[in-house]
């Protein structure tokens, strides 16, 4: 479209407007960022670098309400929470989740799943669960199945794929 001002003609453009989905498609081979939160350094420590080591880009929390604040300042594409954690559970980080309708799906790790939670409240009940001790192979198959990183492609979610 063509204007003219002054004498002087100008070409308009419209301005491309950008969508942000929450989970993307992934079609750059951008890497998915997860992340871990888990009051056991060990675990988050060894859980980041396995994921790292797979292509996903990794940030840990100490607790739900750390958690909480990384959720609501990025955008990730996968959450593995515990369940049994100081100043908020896995169970409260995942009402919180599903509250601000942040979409992402959850993977929750624990020696104890809150079953009667996910019976009492299905809409928080996770995309899977692990149940500690789990193997390194079985948390990164989880996460490769739940975000489709054959292919680049985010698989339907939630998927169960409780494996444990």
């Amino acid at each position: 479209m063509a204007l003219a001002y002054l004498g002087i003609e100008m070409k308009v453009v419209p301005q491309a407007v950008k969508l942000r989905l929450r989970r993307p498609s992934n079609p750059m081979g951008e890497r998915r960022r997860i992340l871990v939160v888990d009051d056991h350094e060990a675990i988050r420590q060894v859980s980041s670098r396995v994921l790292t080591q797979h292509g996903f880009d990794v940030e840990s929390a100490e607790n739900g309400v750390s958690a909480w604040k990384y959720l609501k300042l990025r955008r990730f594409d996968l959450l593995i929470t515990d369940h049994v954690m100081p100043k908020m559970s896995g169970v409260e980080l995942l009402h919180k989740v599903h509250f601000a309708r942040l979409g992402i799906p959850v993977v929750m790790v624990s020696g104890n799943l809150p079953q009667d939670a996910f019976a009492k409240y299905p809409w928080i009940k996770p995309a899977a669960t692990l149940v500690k001790p789990y193997s390194i192979a079985k948390l990164v198959q989880t996460v490769k199945c739940i975000l489709g990183a054959s292919n680049g492609d985010p698989s339907p979610f939630p998927v169960d794929v409780s494996i444990g």
